[in-house]
């Protein structure tokens, strides 16, 4: 039983329509993964949710190390035992959840921008 040969003009035209539909396809993906993630941060607290956007913000970022920054500085002029830059990453972890509640209590952060 011979083969019959397929034809390679008619194999070639077949992944363009594809990749045409793919890329038509990416709006309605964004969209759908833009709201998954809404909902996923729906359904977590607020706290996290703040560490997140402050994780993911550059801005915020350089925010909160001029904050300890002058916490340190706050605190060497106080007189108080100052905070070492190279403190361990539980200390840090301790003072940056207290600058969160301090600044979620006074109504500040991009959880509250909205509101």
């Amino acid at each position: 039983m011979p083969l019959t040969p397929v034809p390679r003009a008619a194999a070639a035209a077949a992944p363009a329509p594809a990749k045409k539909r793919r890329c038509e396809e990416y709006p309605a993906l964004a969209r759908e993964a833009e709201r998954l993630t809404r909902e996923a941060l729906e359904r977590i607290d607020d706290v996290t949710a703040w560490s997140l956007e402050m994780r993911a913000s550059k801005k915020e970022q350089r925010q909160l190390q001029r904050m300890r920054k002058q916490y340190r500085q706050q605190q060497h002029r106080a007189g108080g035992v100052p905070v070492p830059g190279g403190g361990r990453a539980e200390d840090r972890s301790k003072e940056l959840a207290s600058v969160i509640v301090k600044l979620l209590r006074g109504n500040h952060g991009p959880s509250s921008a909205g509101n």
